[in-house]
């Protein structure tokens, strides 16, 4: 199939096309982060801006979506608490990681 004139044309011109069609439409890649703290295992969704940096600016519902499914996935987990609209802390290591897990397995990336 042949690609449309514009197109090459717009990707000639813009260096970083392919980076930037992504961006807009899939949003900014959300990647859950481990960190051990005083209380148990923290878990939190942030986005990842690493190669976009200078697009940060762009609004997705991208880590809403996220975020609400992992509020309903972890409302029933009984070693779980919810500390942040976007943080949850485990008592122990290996259900934050079975959640990582689960995350992965659930949004593909």
């Amino acid at each position: 199939m042949k690609p449309e004139p514009w197109l090459s044309m717009v990707q000639g011109l813009v260096q970083n096309y392919d980076e930037l069609k992504d961006i807009m439409e899939n949003g900014h890649k959300v990647i859950p982060e481990l960190d051990f703290i005083r209380t148990g295992w923290r878990i939190t969704l942030k986005e990842d801006f690493d190669k976009s940096s200078d697009y940060a600016v762009m609004e997705y519902d991208n880590l809403d979506k996220r975020v609400e499914w992992a509020c309903e996935q972890l409302e029933s987990w009984p070693d779980c608490n919810r500390t942040a609209w976007d943080m949850w802390v485990f008592k122990n290591k290996s259900d934050a990681e079975k959640f990582i897990t689960m995350y992965y397995l659930s949004w593909e990336q």
